[in-house]
């Protein structure tokens, strides 16, 4: 996803996971897409679940806050009601 607005021009990189309701995203696909947004530069990344984050893959993703959001179930849902 590349926005482009008055304060610059950014590439998001998004994962997206449809997952069992009970079926945690991990916190392997947050380090992996982790790695290749620095690995090529991106701006940020962005994980969307139908699922839900494990506690492991929450605690990874506060300490790279600045470039990395988790959206799961809830604020997905959100979205798709009140737009982004």
């Amino acid at each position: 996803m590349v926005l482009d607005n008055r304060l610059g021009n950014y590439l998001i990189y998004a994962e997206c996971k449809k997952f069992a309701p009970n079926r945690p995203v991990g916190v392997s696909i947050i380090s992996d897409l982790s790695g290749r947004v620095n690995a090529d530069g991106a701006t940020a990344g962005l994980v969307i679940t139908t699922s839900y984050f494990s506690p492991d893959a929450k605690n990874f993703t506060e300490k790279i806050k600045h470039k990395m959001s988790l959206a799961d179930y809830l604020k997905l849902e959100d979205w798709i009601r009140n737009g982004l």
